[in-house]
């Protein structure tokens, strides 16, 4: 699993929501994710970074910790 995937996973956790729900409401197709999970994509393009990272009020400048 990428590390970019536990990362989205972590703050779908926080928000009290899970993947699949954070990808409807964005309307970024599940598999997008699925593959990130998998490890067939090693990041996602900024089509779909973007919208989660507003989703959940992340910026570059905040870095995520565990």
């Amino acid at each position: 699993m990428s590390r970019m995937y536990d990362i989205i996973q972590e703050l779908c956790r926080r928000d009290g929501t899970d993947v699949t729900k954070m990808c409807r409401a964005l309307k970024i197709p599940r598999s997008t994710l699925s593959e990130l999970a998998s490890g067939r994509t090693k990041q996602l393009t900024l089509k779909h970074a973007r919208p989660i990272a507003e989703y959940f009020g992340v910026t570059r400048r905040m870095p995520f910790r565990t």
